[in-house]
């Protein structure tokens, strides 16, 4: 019969924190693995080695055995440290782990991997670190007026080089949502904000070579157009001497 193991799953890259053992050296970083082959996403299977303090030495916190089972690497890690999350406490280390079909709750035939479960509580959310989407999406498009869905991540990108209206078709359903959208153009072209944004910002006209960024926030049925940073034009410096 399969036995059952606890899973993790790495949230950002995690060469540095992987390491092999042995009683002479003690915790030393895993030689086999690199920034290449540790990334962001990656499940670790424990293997049943522990390394505790007091028993084994130069260990100063418990220590987890895992493996890879893309790459077949097998190290040490700090289970509880803040770049691996747990995945999974009841899932044999012999089974793969399949794809995820339903990844926003909407089927998708080709599946995508998994990448952990969802937060949904009522308390706080307190970290030490930064809230980042996992991705950017562009949605750019050669037409004149292009119809967005807004619910699939936090960044967006667009790059316009004719006169363009951007609608909000899908807008996020979590009222206090933060939606930024980077905005390039050829200097001339101008993106109007309509369907489903209001706000003060109505339109913009990125100069050629940079970008604005335009930050919004949502209602749960309109997008709200908060700022925008500067379209990237040279500033005169102003500034004042002061003699001591």
């Amino acid at each position: 019969m399969a036995r059952a193991a606890t899973q993790y799953i790495s949230t950002r890259t995690f060469n540095n924190a992987f390491y092999s053992y042995d009683v002479n050296s003690g915790l030393t970083l895993n030689t086999s693995s690199t920034s290449d082959n540790c990334p962001p996403g990656r499940i670790l299977k424990e293997t049943g080695r522990k390394l505790y303090p007091g028993i084994h030495p130069s260990i100063k916190t418990i220590m987890t055995g895992v493996y890879d089972a893309v790459t077949l690497i097998s190290g040490f890690i700090d289970s509880n440290a803040g770049i691996f999350a747990l995945y999974n406490a009841h899932r044999a280390p012999e089974l793969t782990d399949g794809l995820d079909f339903n990844p926003r709750g909407t089927s998708q035939q080709e599946g995508v991997a998994h990448k952990g479960q969802s937060v949904y509580t009522l308390g706080d959310v307190v970290a030490g670190g930064q809230f980042y989407p996992i991705n950017t999406q562009d949605i750019s498009d050669s037409t004149p007026i292009i119809n967005a869905d807004f619910s699939q991540t936090s960044n967006y990108t667009i790059t316009i080089t004719q006169d363009t209206e951007l609608n909000a078709l899908v807008v996020p359903p979590n009222k206090g949502t933060m939606i930024y959208l980077s905005v390039s153009g050829n200097g001339v072209a101008k993106l109007t904000l309509n369907i489903n944004f209001d706000g003060v910002i109505q339109e913009v006209v990125p100069y050629a070579g940079s970008k604005i960024v335009i930050s919004m926030f949502s209602d749960g049925t309109i997008l709200y157009p908060l700022s925008q940073s500067t379209p990237g034009v040279p500033q005169t410096s102003i500034y004042e001497i002061v003699v001591f």
